[in-house]
Protein backbone atom coordinates (compact mmCIF):
# COMPACT_ATOMS: atom_id res chain seq x y z
CA UNK A 1 0.00 0.00 0.00
CA UNK A 2 2.83 2.36 0.89
CA UNK A 3 4.57 1.66 -2.41
CA UNK A 4 1.35 2.38 -4.30
CA UNK A 5 1.13 5.75 -2.60
CA UNK A 6 4.70 6.51 -3.57
CA UNK A 7 3.99 5.63 -7.19
CA UNK A 8 0.89 7.82 -7.24
CA UNK A 9 2.78 10.72 -5.67
CA UNK A 10 5.58 10.37 -8.21
CA UNK A 11 3.05 10.19 -11.04
CA UNK A 12 1.23 13.29 -9.84
CA UNK A 13 4.53 15.13 -9.45
CA UNK A 14 5.69 14.18 -12.93
CA UNK A 15 2.34 15.08 -14.43
CA UNK A 16 2.30 18.43 -12.63
CA UNK A 17 5.83 19.13 -13.78
CA UNK A 18 4.88 18.19 -17.32
CA UNK A 19 1.82 20.45 -17.23
CA UNK A 20 3.89 23.30 -15.82
CA UNK A 21 6.42 22.79 -18.60
CA UNK A 22 3.70 22.76 -21.23
CA UNK A 23 2.08 25.92 -19.82
CA UNK A 24 5.47 27.63 -19.57
CA UNK A 25 6.25 26.60 -23.14
CA UNK A 26 2.90 27.89 -24.33
CA UNK A 27 3.40 31.18 -22.49
CA UNK A 28 6.91 31.61 -23.84
CA UNK A 29 5.74 30.65 -27.31
CA UNK A 30 2.83 33.06 -27.11
CA UNK A 31 4.92 35.97 -25.81
CA UNK A 32 7.94 35.45 -28.02
CA UNK A 33 8.31 37.17 -31.39
CA UNK A 34 8.07 35.31 -34.67
CA UNK A 35 11.28 34.96 -36.63
CA UNK A 36 9.93 34.26 -40.12
CA UNK A 37 10.65 36.85 -42.79
CA UNK A 38 8.15 37.81 -45.44
CA UNK A 39 8.53 36.43 -48.93
CA UNK A 40 8.45 39.73 -50.83
CA UNK A 41 7.73 38.13 -54.17
CA UNK A 42 4.70 36.37 -52.79
CA UNK A 43 3.53 39.25 -50.57
CA UNK A 44 3.74 41.98 -53.20
CA UNK A 45 3.07 39.75 -56.23
CA UNK A 46 6.18 41.01 -57.96
CA UNK A 47 5.35 38.79 -60.91
CA UNK A 48 2.70 41.39 -61.79
CA UNK A 49 5.06 44.36 -61.49
CA UNK A 50 6.15 46.82 -58.84
CA UNK A 51 3.80 47.19 -55.86
CA UNK A 52 2.04 50.54 -55.65
CA UNK A 53 1.09 52.18 -52.36
CA UNK A 54 -1.35 55.08 -52.61
CA UNK A 55 -1.38 57.27 -49.49
CA UNK A 56 0.14 54.36 -47.53
CA UNK A 57 -2.44 51.79 -48.67
CA UNK A 58 -1.52 48.98 -51.02
CA UNK A 59 -3.27 49.58 -54.35
CA UNK A 60 -4.59 46.96 -56.75
CA UNK A 61 -2.50 48.61 -59.49
CA UNK A 62 1.03 47.52 -60.35
CA UNK A 63 3.71 49.73 -61.86
CA UNK A 64 5.95 48.77 -64.73
CA UNK A 65 9.66 49.27 -64.14
CA UNK A 66 12.04 49.93 -67.01
CA UNK A 67 14.73 52.43 -68.05
CA UNK A 68 15.26 53.07 -64.33
CA UNK A 69 11.75 54.59 -64.25
CA UNK A 70 8.40 53.55 -62.87
CA UNK A 71 5.38 53.69 -65.20
CA UNK A 72 1.65 53.67 -64.43
CA UNK A 73 -1.25 53.07 -66.75
CA UNK A 74 -2.96 56.27 -67.88
CA UNK A 75 -6.26 54.80 -66.67
CA UNK A 76 -4.91 54.60 -63.12
CA UNK A 77 -3.40 58.09 -63.36
CA UNK A 78 -6.71 59.56 -64.51
CA UNK A 79 -8.75 57.68 -61.89
CA UNK A 80 -6.51 58.31 -58.88
CA UNK A 81 -4.08 61.15 -59.56
CA UNK A 82 -4.98 63.61 -62.32
CA UNK A 83 -7.96 63.31 -64.65
CA UNK A 84 -6.68 66.04 -66.98
CA UNK A 85 -4.42 63.58 -68.81
CA UNK A 86 -6.01 62.59 -72.11
CA UNK A 87 -5.21 60.00 -74.75
CA UNK A 88 -6.23 60.92 -78.28
CA UNK A 89 -7.83 58.48 -80.69
CA UNK A 90 -4.39 58.29 -82.34
CA UNK A 91 -2.80 57.11 -79.08
CA UNK A 92 -1.04 60.39 -78.29
CA UNK A 93 -0.78 61.40 -74.63
CA UNK A 94 -1.95 64.98 -74.05
CA UNK A 95 -2.08 67.37 -71.14
CA UNK A 96 -3.80 70.73 -71.61
CA UNK A 97 -2.36 73.67 -69.69
CA UNK A 98 -3.94 77.15 -69.59
CA UNK A 99 -2.00 78.32 -72.65
CA UNK A 100 -1.10 75.14 -74.53
CA UNK A 101 -1.46 71.38 -74.84
CA UNK A 102 1.61 69.22 -74.20
CA UNK A 103 1.66 66.20 -76.54
CA UNK A 104 3.80 63.06 -76.37
CA UNK A 105 3.65 60.06 -78.69
CA UNK A 106 4.46 56.53 -77.44
CA UNK A 107 8.21 55.84 -77.18
CA UNK A 108 8.99 59.56 -77.56
CA UNK A 109 11.93 60.66 -75.42
CA UNK A 110 11.20 64.34 -75.18
CA UNK A 111 8.38 66.78 -74.55
CA UNK A 112 7.89 70.45 -75.34
CA UNK A 113 6.35 72.88 -72.89
CA UNK A 114 6.35 76.69 -72.75
CA UNK A 115 8.52 76.76 -75.86
CA UNK A 116 11.21 74.58 -74.31
CA UNK A 117 11.97 71.01 -75.38
CA UNK A 118 13.17 68.68 -72.64
CA UNK A 119 14.94 65.49 -73.69
CA UNK A 120 14.77 62.38 -71.52
CA UNK A 121 16.80 59.17 -71.41
CA UNK A 122 13.60 57.19 -71.16
CA UNK A 123 10.29 57.08 -73.07
CA UNK A 124 7.75 59.44 -71.57
CA UNK A 125 5.08 56.86 -72.36
CA UNK A 126 4.76 53.53 -74.14
CA UNK A 127 2.05 51.08 -75.15
CA UNK A 128 1.93 47.50 -73.93
CA UNK A 129 -0.88 44.97 -74.31
CA UNK A 130 -3.15 47.70 -75.58
CA UNK A 131 -2.61 49.93 -72.54
CA UNK A 132 -0.74 53.23 -72.43
CA UNK A 133 1.81 53.61 -69.63
CA UNK A 134 3.23 56.98 -68.58
CA UNK A 135 6.36 57.71 -66.52
CA UNK A 136 5.57 58.73 -62.95
CA UNK A 137 8.19 61.45 -63.21
CA UNK A 138 6.23 63.03 -66.08
CA UNK A 139 2.92 62.72 -64.20
CA UNK A 140 4.44 64.49 -61.20
CA UNK A 141 5.25 67.55 -63.35
CA UNK A 142 1.56 68.43 -63.51
CA UNK A 143 0.12 66.74 -60.42
CA UNK A 144 -0.11 67.65 -56.75
CA UNK A 145 1.71 64.51 -55.61
CA UNK A 146 5.09 63.15 -54.61
CA UNK A 147 6.45 59.67 -54.97
CA UNK A 148 9.12 57.49 -53.41
CA UNK A 149 10.57 54.52 -55.27
CA UNK A 150 12.45 51.51 -53.92
CA UNK A 151 14.12 48.39 -55.25
CA UNK A 152 14.36 44.83 -53.88
CA UNK A 153 11.49 44.49 -53.94
CA UNK A 154 10.33 47.18 -56.34
CA UNK A 155 7.77 49.47 -54.72
CA UNK A 156 6.27 52.81 -55.61
CA UNK A 157 4.83 54.96 -52.82
CA UNK A 158 2.60 57.81 -53.99
CA UNK A 159 1.25 60.62 -51.83
CA UNK A 160 -1.48 62.95 -53.07
CA UNK A 161 -1.55 66.56 -51.94
CA UNK A 162 0.63 68.32 -49.42
CA UNK A 163 0.57 66.77 -45.97
CA UNK A 164 1.87 66.86 -42.45
CA UNK A 165 4.15 64.00 -41.42
CA UNK A 166 5.05 62.76 -37.94
CA UNK A 167 8.69 61.59 -37.70
CA UNK A 168 9.95 59.45 -34.84
CA UNK A 169 13.40 58.24 -33.78
CA UNK A 170 14.03 54.57 -33.10
CA UNK A 171 15.50 53.96 -29.62
CA UNK A 172 16.04 50.19 -29.67
CA UNK A 173 16.43 47.34 -32.12
CA UNK A 174 13.10 46.27 -33.55
CA UNK A 175 11.53 44.34 -36.37
CA UNK A 176 8.84 45.90 -38.54
CA UNK A 177 6.03 43.43 -39.20
CA UNK A 178 3.34 43.09 -41.83
CA UNK A 179 0.49 43.42 -39.30
CA UNK A 180 0.34 44.48 -35.64
CA UNK A 181 1.08 41.04 -34.23
CA UNK A 182 4.29 39.67 -32.73
CA UNK A 183 3.94 36.53 -34.83
CA UNK A 184 3.46 38.43 -38.07
CA UNK A 185 5.96 38.16 -40.89
CA UNK A 186 9.00 40.45 -40.71
CA UNK A 187 9.33 43.12 -43.40
CA UNK A 188 12.53 44.85 -42.28
CA UNK A 189 14.53 45.84 -39.21
CA UNK A 190 15.20 49.21 -37.63
CA UNK A 191 18.06 50.24 -35.39
CA UNK A 192 18.66 52.89 -32.74
CA UNK A 193 19.06 56.29 -34.37
CA UNK A 194 16.98 55.40 -37.42
CA UNK A 195 14.10 57.67 -38.31
CA UNK A 196 10.66 56.42 -39.31
CA UNK A 197 7.46 58.19 -40.31
CA UNK A 198 4.55 57.45 -37.99
CA UNK A 199 1.37 56.57 -39.91
CA UNK A 200 -0.82 55.46 -37.02
CA UNK A 201 -0.50 54.60 -33.36
CA UNK A 202 -2.13 52.23 -30.87
CA UNK A 203 -1.24 51.25 -27.31
CA UNK A 204 1.34 48.57 -28.15
CA UNK A 205 2.01 48.96 -31.87
CA UNK A 206 2.80 51.86 -34.18
CA UNK A 207 2.30 51.83 -37.93
CA UNK A 208 5.37 53.29 -39.63
CA UNK A 209 7.06 53.88 -42.95
CA UNK A 210 10.74 53.05 -42.73
CA UNK A 211 13.64 54.73 -44.48
CA UNK A 212 13.92 51.74 -46.82
CA UNK A 213 10.30 52.14 -47.88
CA UNK A 214 8.44 49.44 -45.95
CA UNK A 215 5.06 50.12 -44.38
CA UNK A 216 4.35 47.97 -41.35
CA UNK A 217 4.10 47.81 -37.56
CA UNK A 218 6.69 47.96 -34.78
CA UNK A 219 6.47 48.04 -30.97
CA UNK A 220 5.42 51.48 -29.76
CA UNK A 221 7.89 51.44 -26.87
CA UNK A 222 10.86 51.66 -29.21
CA UNK A 223 10.03 55.14 -30.56
CA UNK A 224 10.43 58.76 -29.50
CA UNK A 225 8.24 61.13 -31.48
CA UNK A 226 9.74 64.30 -32.92
CA UNK A 227 8.10 67.54 -34.08
CA UNK A 228 5.68 67.13 -36.98
CA UNK A 229 6.75 68.59 -40.30
CA UNK A 230 4.92 69.82 -43.36
CA UNK A 231 5.70 68.19 -46.70
CA UNK A 232 4.72 70.27 -49.74
CA UNK A 233 4.82 68.99 -53.27
CA UNK A 234 6.64 70.84 -56.01
CA UNK A 235 4.78 70.72 -59.31
CA UNK A 236 3.59 73.06 -62.05
CA UNK A 237 0.77 75.10 -60.57
CA UNK A 238 -1.83 75.47 -63.30
CA UNK A 239 -3.60 78.82 -63.01
CA UNK A 240 -6.53 79.00 -65.39
CA UNK A 241 -7.31 82.67 -65.77
CA UNK A 242 -10.93 83.38 -66.65
CA UNK A 243 -13.04 86.32 -67.72
CA UNK A 244 -15.32 87.39 -64.89
CA UNK A 245 -17.79 90.24 -64.47
CA UNK A 246 -18.48 92.25 -61.36
CA UNK A 247 -22.18 92.67 -62.15
CA UNK A 248 -24.67 89.86 -62.42
CA UNK A 249 -25.12 88.36 -65.84
CA UNK A 250 -28.47 88.17 -67.60
CA UNK A 251 -28.08 86.10 -70.75
CA UNK A 252 -30.97 85.74 -73.18
CA UNK A 253 -30.94 83.11 -75.90
CA UNK A 254 -32.25 84.24 -79.27
CA UNK A 255 -33.30 81.23 -81.32
CA UNK A 256 -32.54 81.79 -85.00
CA UNK A 257 -33.50 79.25 -87.67
CA UNK A 258 -32.92 81.46 -90.73
CA UNK A 259 -30.98 84.68 -91.25
CA UNK A 260 -34.20 86.66 -91.58
CA UNK A 261 -34.92 85.88 -87.93
CA UNK A 262 -31.96 88.07 -86.95
CA UNK A 263 -34.23 91.00 -87.84
CA UNK A 264 -36.26 90.26 -84.70
CA UNK A 265 -33.40 91.48 -82.51
CA UNK A 266 -34.56 95.08 -82.10
CA UNK A 267 -38.17 94.03 -81.47
CA UNK A 268 -37.18 91.48 -78.86
CA UNK A 269 -34.71 93.75 -77.06
CA UNK A 270 -37.15 96.66 -76.96
CA UNK A 271 -39.28 94.85 -74.39
CA UNK A 272 -36.38 93.67 -72.20
CA UNK A 273 -34.73 95.11 -69.14
CA UNK A 274 -31.32 94.20 -67.81
CA UNK A 275 -30.08 91.89 -70.59
CA UNK A 276 -26.27 91.93 -70.52
CA UNK A 277 -25.59 89.13 -72.99
CA UNK A 278 -27.47 87.85 -76.00
CA UNK A 279 -26.73 84.41 -77.43
CA UNK A 280 -28.04 83.88 -80.97
CA UNK A 281 -28.25 80.25 -82.08
CA UNK A 282 -26.18 80.88 -85.19
CA UNK A 283 -23.96 77.84 -85.58
CA UNK A 284 -24.74 74.14 -85.92
CA UNK A 285 -22.35 71.24 -86.52
CA UNK A 286 -22.59 70.05 -90.12
CA UNK A 287 -19.91 67.37 -90.53
CA UNK A 288 -17.24 65.31 -88.76
CA UNK A 289 -14.38 67.47 -90.05
CA UNK A 290 -15.03 70.55 -87.91
CA UNK A 291 -17.48 72.34 -90.17
CA UNK A 292 -20.70 74.06 -89.14
CA UNK A 293 -23.47 76.09 -90.70
CA UNK A 294 -23.66 79.80 -89.92
CA UNK A 295 -26.44 82.38 -89.71
CA UNK A 296 -24.14 85.11 -88.37
CA UNK A 297 -24.38 88.73 -89.49
CA UNK A 298 -22.01 91.51 -88.52
CA UNK A 299 -24.70 94.19 -88.18
CA UNK A 300 -26.38 92.10 -85.48
CA UNK A 301 -23.27 92.23 -83.30
CA UNK A 302 -22.90 95.96 -83.90
CA UNK A 303 -26.54 96.53 -82.94
CA UNK A 304 -26.13 94.57 -79.70
CA UNK A 305 -22.92 96.42 -78.86
CA UNK A 306 -24.63 99.74 -79.45
CA UNK A 307 -27.09 98.73 -76.74
CA UNK A 308 -24.27 97.75 -74.35
CA UNK A 309 -24.98 94.03 -74.79
CA UNK A 310 -22.34 91.37 -75.44
CA UNK A 311 -22.82 88.62 -78.03
CA UNK A 312 -21.93 85.03 -77.11
CA UNK A 313 -22.87 83.13 -80.27
CA UNK A 314 -24.16 79.59 -79.73
CA UNK A 315 -23.11 76.43 -81.54
CA UNK A 316 -25.23 73.29 -81.19
CA UNK A 317 -24.87 69.60 -82.04
CA UNK A 318 -28.48 68.93 -82.96
CA UNK A 319 -27.83 67.49 -86.43
CA UNK A 320 -28.32 63.77 -85.89
CA UNK A 321 -26.35 63.00 -89.05
CA UNK A 322 -23.13 64.33 -87.51
CA UNK A 323 -21.18 61.67 -85.63
CA UNK A 324 -20.06 63.53 -82.52
CA UNK A 325 -17.68 60.76 -81.46
CA UNK A 326 -15.98 60.81 -84.86
CA UNK A 327 -15.65 64.59 -84.74
CA UNK A 328 -14.38 65.02 -81.18
CA UNK A 329 -12.23 61.91 -80.74
CA UNK A 330 -9.90 62.83 -83.62
CA UNK A 331 -7.37 65.53 -82.84
CA UNK A 332 -7.37 66.99 -86.35
CA UNK A 333 -11.15 67.41 -86.62
CA UNK A 334 -11.49 68.62 -83.05
CA UNK A 335 -8.92 71.31 -83.67
CA UNK A 336 -10.37 72.19 -87.05
CA UNK A 337 -13.64 72.94 -85.29
CA UNK A 338 -11.82 75.17 -82.80
CA UNK A 339 -9.95 76.97 -85.58
CA UNK A 340 -13.21 77.57 -87.45
CA UNK A 341 -14.90 78.93 -84.32
CA UNK A 342 -12.01 81.30 -83.68
CA UNK A 343 -12.23 82.50 -87.27
CA UNK A 344 -15.94 83.39 -87.13
CA UNK A 345 -15.51 84.97 -83.71
CA UNK A 346 -12.88 87.25 -85.17
CA UNK A 347 -14.80 87.88 -88.38
CA UNK A 348 -17.98 89.00 -86.66
CA UNK A 349 -16.47 90.60 -83.56
CA UNK A 350 -18.04 88.17 -81.09
CA UNK A 351 -17.50 88.58 -77.36
CA UNK A 352 -17.88 84.92 -76.56
CA UNK A 353 -18.85 81.42 -77.64
CA UNK A 354 -21.65 79.41 -76.07
CA UNK A 355 -21.31 75.62 -76.45
CA UNK A 356 -24.67 73.85 -76.51
CA UNK A 357 -23.78 70.22 -77.21
CA UNK A 358 -26.73 68.32 -75.76
CA UNK A 359 -26.30 65.06 -77.70
CA UNK A 360 -23.01 63.86 -76.22
CA UNK A 361 -23.14 60.21 -75.17
CA UNK A 362 -21.02 58.56 -72.50
CA UNK A 363 -18.43 57.19 -74.94
CA UNK A 364 -17.90 60.67 -76.38
CA UNK A 365 -17.79 62.42 -73.00
CA UNK A 366 -14.02 62.41 -72.45
CA UNK A 367 -13.45 63.74 -75.97
CA UNK A 368 -16.02 66.49 -75.43
CA UNK A 369 -14.25 67.56 -72.23
CA UNK A 370 -10.91 67.64 -74.05
CA UNK A 371 -12.54 69.78 -76.73
CA UNK A 372 -13.63 72.25 -74.03
CA UNK A 373 -10.09 72.28 -72.60
CA UNK A 374 -8.49 72.96 -75.96
CA UNK A 375 -11.13 75.52 -76.91
CA UNK A 376 -10.55 77.30 -73.59
CA UNK A 377 -6.87 77.78 -74.50
CA UNK A 378 -7.75 79.58 -77.72
CA UNK A 379 -10.55 81.60 -76.12
CA UNK A 380 -8.17 82.66 -73.36
CA UNK A 381 -5.63 83.86 -75.91
CA UNK A 382 -8.29 85.71 -77.92
CA UNK A 383 -10.05 87.27 -74.91
CA UNK A 384 -13.32 85.48 -75.70
CA UNK A 385 -15.79 84.33 -73.04
CA UNK A 386 -16.34 80.58 -73.13
CA UNK A 387 -19.61 79.30 -71.67
CA UNK A 388 -20.95 75.75 -71.74
CA UNK A 389 -24.61 74.68 -71.47
CA UNK A 390 -25.52 71.63 -69.40
CA UNK A 391 -28.62 69.74 -68.39
CA UNK A 392 -29.44 69.62 -64.69
CA UNK A 393 -27.21 67.18 -62.82
CA UNK A 394 -30.34 65.61 -61.37
CA UNK A 395 -30.46 63.58 -64.56
CA UNK A 396 -26.86 62.36 -64.25
CA UNK A 397 -24.69 62.73 -67.37
CA UNK A 398 -21.51 62.77 -65.30
CA UNK A 399 -19.45 62.39 -68.47
CA UNK A 400 -19.98 66.09 -69.21
CA UNK A 401 -17.68 66.70 -66.20
CA UNK A 402 -19.01 70.08 -65.12
CA UNK A 403 -16.31 70.24 -62.45
CA UNK A 404 -13.62 70.37 -65.14
CA UNK A 405 -15.74 72.78 -67.14
CA UNK A 406 -15.81 75.00 -64.06
CA UNK A 407 -12.00 75.09 -64.06
CA UNK A 408 -11.21 75.74 -67.71
CA UNK A 409 -14.31 77.60 -68.99
CA UNK A 410 -15.41 81.07 -67.94
CA UNK A 411 -19.02 80.14 -67.18
CA UNK A 412 -21.01 76.94 -66.73
CA UNK A 413 -24.70 77.30 -67.53
CA UNK A 414 -27.12 74.83 -65.95
CA UNK A 415 -30.35 74.56 -67.89
CA UNK A 416 -32.77 74.56 -64.99
CA UNK A 417 -35.73 73.35 -67.01
CA UNK A 418 -37.04 70.29 -68.86
CA UNK A 419 -37.76 68.66 -65.51
CA UNK A 420 -40.53 67.01 -67.48
CA UNK A 421 -39.71 66.99 -71.16
CA UNK A 422 -41.71 66.36 -74.31
CA UNK A 423 -40.98 62.65 -74.45
CA UNK A 424 -41.65 62.03 -70.76
CA UNK A 425 -44.61 62.02 -68.43
CA UNK A 426 -46.67 65.18 -67.74
CA UNK A 427 -45.36 67.52 -65.08
CA UNK A 428 -43.76 70.86 -64.35
CA UNK A 429 -41.08 72.26 -66.63
CA UNK A 430 -39.18 73.64 -63.62
CA UNK A 431 -40.70 73.23 -60.17
CA UNK A 432 -39.08 74.94 -57.18
CA UNK A 433 -37.77 71.63 -55.85
CA UNK A 434 -36.13 70.93 -59.19
CA UNK A 435 -34.75 74.48 -59.40
CA UNK A 436 -33.19 74.42 -55.94
CA UNK A 437 -31.72 70.95 -56.33
CA UNK A 438 -30.29 71.84 -59.75
CA UNK A 439 -28.50 74.82 -58.20
CA UNK A 440 -27.32 72.89 -55.16
CA UNK A 441 -25.89 69.98 -57.19
CA UNK A 442 -24.12 72.37 -59.54
CA UNK A 443 -22.56 74.30 -56.66
CA UNK A 444 -20.99 71.08 -55.39
CA UNK A 445 -18.81 71.08 -58.50
CA UNK A 446 -18.75 74.61 -59.92
CA UNK A 447 -17.71 77.81 -58.09
CA UNK A 448 -20.67 80.16 -57.56
CA UNK A 449 -18.92 82.98 -59.42
CA UNK A 450 -18.78 80.77 -62.54
CA UNK A 451 -22.30 79.35 -62.40
CA UNK A 452 -25.22 80.71 -64.42
CA UNK A 453 -28.67 79.24 -63.83
CA UNK A 454 -31.02 78.80 -66.78
CA UNK A 455 -34.70 79.69 -66.33
CA UNK A 456 -37.60 78.93 -68.72
CA UNK A 457 -39.82 81.45 -70.48
CA UNK A 458 -41.96 78.53 -71.59
CA UNK A 459 -44.07 75.72 -70.25
CA UNK A 460 -45.76 72.66 -71.73
CA UNK A 461 -49.38 71.98 -72.51
CA UNK A 462 -49.94 68.29 -71.77
CA UNK A 463 -52.80 66.34 -73.31
CA UNK A 464 -54.01 63.11 -71.70
CA UNK A 465 -56.81 60.87 -72.96
CA UNK A 466 -58.00 57.72 -71.21
CA UNK A 467 -54.99 57.88 -68.91
CA UNK A 468 -52.49 58.04 -71.79
CA UNK A 469 -50.43 61.05 -72.84
CA UNK A 470 -51.37 62.06 -76.37
CA UNK A 471 -49.60 65.40 -76.76
CA UNK A 472 -46.98 67.73 -75.32
CA UNK A 473 -46.64 71.20 -76.82
CA UNK A 474 -44.25 73.95 -75.75
CA UNK A 475 -45.96 77.29 -75.15
CA UNK A 476 -44.77 80.72 -74.11
CA UNK A 477 -45.93 82.34 -70.87
CA UNK A 478 -48.74 84.42 -72.36
CA UNK A 479 -49.94 81.69 -74.73
CA UNK A 480 -50.18 79.15 -71.92
CA UNK A 481 -52.03 81.58 -69.67
CA UNK A 482 -54.44 82.49 -72.49
CA UNK A 483 -55.12 78.80 -73.12
CA UNK A 484 -56.18 78.35 -69.51
CA UNK A 485 -58.37 81.46 -69.47
CA UNK A 486 -60.05 80.82 -72.82
CA UNK A 487 -61.04 77.32 -71.76
CA UNK A 488 -62.27 78.34 -68.28
CA UNK A 489 -59.68 76.10 -66.64
CA UNK A 490 -59.75 75.27 -62.98
CA UNK A 491 -56.59 77.08 -61.75
CA UNK A 492 -54.94 76.71 -58.35
CA UNK A 493 -51.62 77.63 -56.78
CA UNK A 494 -49.23 74.80 -55.89
CA UNK A 495 -47.01 75.80 -52.97
CA UNK A 496 -44.59 72.91 -53.39
CA UNK A 497 -44.07 73.46 -57.12
CA UNK A 498 -44.18 77.25 -56.83
CA UNK A 499 -46.50 77.50 -59.83
CA UNK A 500 -50.12 77.90 -60.87
CA UNK A 501 -51.65 74.68 -62.19
CA UNK A 502 -54.63 74.51 -64.47
CA UNK A 503 -56.67 71.87 -66.31
CA UNK A 504 -59.43 71.89 -68.86
CA UNK A 505 -61.27 69.29 -70.95
CA UNK A 506 -61.46 69.81 -74.71
CA UNK A 507 -62.68 67.26 -77.27
CA UNK A 508 -62.28 64.42 -74.81
CA UNK A 509 -58.68 65.34 -73.96
CA UNK A 510 -57.67 66.64 -70.53
CA UNK A 511 -55.10 69.40 -70.91
CA UNK A 512 -52.79 70.27 -67.99
CA UNK A 513 -50.45 73.24 -67.58
CA UNK A 514 -47.91 74.01 -64.87
CA UNK A 515 -47.74 77.71 -65.60
CA UNK A 516 -44.60 79.83 -65.77
CA UNK A 517 -45.31 83.48 -64.99
CA UNK A 518 -43.95 86.45 -63.05
CA UNK A 519 -44.77 84.85 -59.69
CA UNK A 520 -43.01 81.55 -60.45
CA UNK A 521 -40.08 83.48 -61.95
CA UNK A 522 -39.75 85.62 -58.82
CA UNK A 523 -39.47 82.49 -56.67
CA UNK A 524 -36.82 81.01 -58.97
CA UNK A 525 -34.78 84.21 -58.96
CA UNK A 526 -35.03 84.37 -55.18
CA UNK A 527 -33.39 80.92 -55.09
CA UNK A 528 -30.73 82.06 -57.57
CA UNK A 529 -30.13 85.16 -55.46
CA UNK A 530 -29.71 83.14 -52.25
CA UNK A 531 -27.22 80.87 -53.97
CA UNK A 532 -25.06 83.84 -54.97
CA UNK A 533 -24.33 82.54 -58.47
CA UNK A 534 -23.05 84.65 -61.37
CA UNK A 535 -26.41 85.20 -63.02
CA UNK A 536 -29.29 83.80 -65.06
CA UNK A 537 -29.82 82.63 -68.62
CA UNK A 538 -33.28 82.80 -70.18
CA UNK A 539 -34.72 80.42 -72.76
CA UNK A 540 -35.86 82.01 -74.92
CA UNK A 541 -36.55 85.54 -76.19
CA UNK A 542 -40.08 85.97 -77.50
CA UNK A 543 -41.75 83.47 -75.18
CA UNK A 544 -41.78 85.67 -72.07
CA UNK A 545 -44.50 87.78 -70.53
CA UNK A 546 -43.04 91.32 -70.85
CA UNK A 547 -43.82 91.88 -67.18
CA UNK A 548 -41.24 89.26 -66.25
CA UNK A 549 -38.43 91.70 -67.10
CA UNK A 550 -39.28 93.86 -64.11
CA UNK A 551 -38.78 90.79 -61.92
CA UNK A 552 -35.44 90.08 -63.59
CA UNK A 553 -34.39 93.71 -63.22
CA UNK A 554 -35.11 93.51 -59.47
CA UNK A 555 -32.92 90.41 -59.25
CA UNK A 556 -30.09 92.09 -61.16
CA UNK A 557 -30.21 95.09 -58.83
Amino acid sequence: MENSRKYILVGVTVTAALLISIVAWLLISQLSYGKEWADYDEMYRTDRGAAVFLDDSLASEYADSRFDQFYLTVDFVKAKLNDRFYVSDEGVLMYTLPEETVEVSPEQRQYTMEGKTTKTEWPVCFTQDGRLYVAVEFVALFTDMRYLSYREPERLLIYRGSRSEQPAQVTEEAQVRYVADRKSLILTEVHPGDEVCVLGAAEDWTKVRTADGFIGYMPAKGLVWKDARSVKNTFMQQKYTNISYDERICLAWHQVFVKEANRNLAEYLAATEGVTVISPTWFSLSDEEGGFTSLAEEWYVEEAHARGIEVWALIDDFDAEVDKFELLSRTASRRALITNLMAVADEYGLDGINIDFEKIDQDTGKHFVQFIRELSVECRKAGLVLSVDNYSLIGGRSWYDVKEQGVVADYVIMMGYDEHWAGGEPGSTASMGFTEKTIDLALEQVPAEKLIHGVPFYTRVWGVKAGEKVSSTAAGMLAAKASLEENNADIKWLDEEGQYFGQYLLDGIMYSIWLEDTKSMELKLDAVDRAGVAGVACWKLGLEDPEVWAVIEDYLD
